[in-house]
């Protein structure tokens, strides 16, 4: 599923304008503390109050390059930018 979501990368200040369902928080919306990557410099994020992403702290770093559905989603990213 996917939702209309503006959401602001702590990275690079894109813009996304869709959110889908990758998170665990339930198919609604992304909870506090789950992960999203940027469409355009494949950063992920993490899920702050009210919606914004942040920067993981170095604890969520270590558990989001460990992540092999993370790491998946990040390699498939890196092939639609060749």
């Amino acid at each position: 599923m996917t939702i209309e979501m503006r959401i602001a990368c702590p990275f690079c200040g894109e813009v996304n304008p869709l959110v889908s369902e990758a998170w665990h928080g339930g198919p609604d919306v992304p909870a506090v503390g789950d992960i999203a990557m940027c469409f355009r410099c494949g950063e992920f994020g993490v899920f702050g109050r009210r919606g914004r992403l942040r920067v993981p702290t170095p604890v969520e770093r270590r558990e989001i390059t460990r992540d092999t559905d993370l790491i998946r989603m990040h390699a498939a990213w890196r092939e639609t930018i060749k």
